[in-house]
């Protein structure tokens, strides 16, 4: 008789490395476990450029036949972000009982755009209606669109480069990186203009910058325009 096939582990979830959106919040996988109560070491080797690097992320406790898996270890996730060249990486999810289930993760190779803002927290960039404070992550070859509004008491000025040099004059600025690169979204203080009232504005008002601010009219005191 021929002995029953014992049940395997699955796994499913996250293919593509997204480096704007997984360096920080890690990536998801689910598992499907023949039992609950095992123990998992998620591994991998990537080729850095440089060396192979082998990582693994610490061991799981899976308490439930269906858990999801955040793998976070931001050593790793660092060094997938600024590949130079496009890599698929096999994640093994090395199993205390039976199987041990694979999947492969596509990595793109990236520029890493490091965003500043000039003076500091006068500023923040959208790109593609996602708002990114510190950085922003570009697949190579391809055209990208910062977008930079400034927070309350500044107006934005420009893009500029780390030299100082203006790249955009407005507040959107489209190119395609060729390296890591940094940008400063340069802000200036906002103005207020008090602004006089004309002559004839209606009686009981005065005219503050562009809004109109009502006076008190209290008995026995004169205002402007009251007849004597």
């Amino acid at each position: 008789l021929q002995a029953p096939s014992t049940p395997s582990s699955t796994v499913s979830g996250d293919t593509t490395f997204d480096p704007n959106e997984n360096v920080y919040n890690g990536m998801h996988f689910a598992i499907t476990l023949p039992e609950a109560y095992q123990d998992a070491k998620v591994t991998g080797v990537l080729a850095d450029g440089k060396a192979l690097t082998y990582w693994d992320d610490y061991w799981f406790n899976f308490n439930s036949t269906t858990p999801t898996v955040v793998v976070s270890n931001t050593y790793f996730m660092g060094i997938m972000a600024g590949l130079e060249e496009a890599k698929t990486v096999t994640l093994t999810f090395q199993m205390s009982k039976g199987n041990n289930p694979t999947i492969d993760v596509t990595i793109p190779a990236t520029y890493k755009l490091t965003l500043a803002s000039d003076p500091v927290d006068a500023a923040y960039c959208f790109v593609a209606g996602e708002q990114y404070d510190d950085c922003y992550y570009v697949t190579r070859g391809e055209e990208v669109t910062l977008e930079g509004l400034s927070y309350v008491g500044y107006v934005f000025d420009s893009w500029r480069d780390e030299t100082g040099e203006t790249l955009s004059a407005t507040s959107e600025y489209t190119f395609t990186p060729e390296e890591d690169t940094t940008l400063v979204m340069h802000c200036v203080p906002s103005v207020y203009e008090l602004t006089a009232a004309p002559d004839d504005i209606d009686f009981g008002t005065k005219a503050v910058g562009y809004a109109e601010v009502a006076e008190p009219h209290l008995p026995g005191l004169r205002q402007r325009g009251d007849r004597l």
